[in-house]
């Protein structure tokens, strides 16, 4: 006679591979699926910072600020089979000053509003310069100015001609703003 110690020993091991045959199985019928959606891991978490500015470094802005933010120009990337060129964003012509070549004239788009509302133009272009290169306003950055100083180095200053057009002088006569050939 068997002992029942023996039995039930002989009985857990049979449910165990019973168990583990039965998983076997239904993993092994299980078929591949390819997965139908990209999913894209990034450090954006802090766009935008208390200024507005984004932020976390060239990921931020080619995945969120190139989104939430326009410039005054954009690259036509309509094309993918010849070189990108500039086209008008919320500036709608630029050309340089015929009598101060350091100096270029923006004139910018009409009825654009900020996501509260209030109106785009040549006040708000020139603030948005100001925070970011003039240590004197209340929303300059140090981190933003350093971030900046790389785009705006040739800049000297920014001024409002009329409601909708500034002026930007650069430090030296170069080509930082390309003509616009709309």
């Amino acid at each position: 006679m068997i002992p029942m110690r023996g039995v039930l020993r002989a009985w857990r091991c049979l449910m165990v591979a019973l168990c583990l045959a039965m998983s076997i199985a239904a993993l092994a019928s299980n078929r591949a699926y390819a997965e139908s959606v990209l999913r894209i891991a990034m450090t954006a978490g802090d766009i935008p910072d208390w200024t507005g500015q984004p932020d976390q470094g060239f990921e931020g802005y080619r995945f969120v600020g190139f989104n939430l933010y326009d410039g005054l120009t954009d690259w036509d990337l309509s094309r993918s089979d010849k070189e990108s060129d500039i086209r008008p964003a919320l500036a709608t012509k630029w050309y340089p000053d015929p009598k101060n070549p350091k100096r270029w004239i923006f004139e910018l788009r009409h009825g654009v509003k900020f996501h509260d509302g209030c109106d785009w133009n040549a006040d708000a272009a020139v603030a948005n310069f100001k925070r970011l290169t003039d240590k004197s306003d209340p929303a300059f950055s140090p981190v933003n100015f350093a971030r900046a100083r790389s785009r705006t180095n040739d800049i000297d200053h920014v001024e409002k001609i009329d409601d909708y057009t500034i002026a930007i002088d650069t430090n030296t006569v170069s080509s930082l703003f390309p003509y616009n050939t709309p």
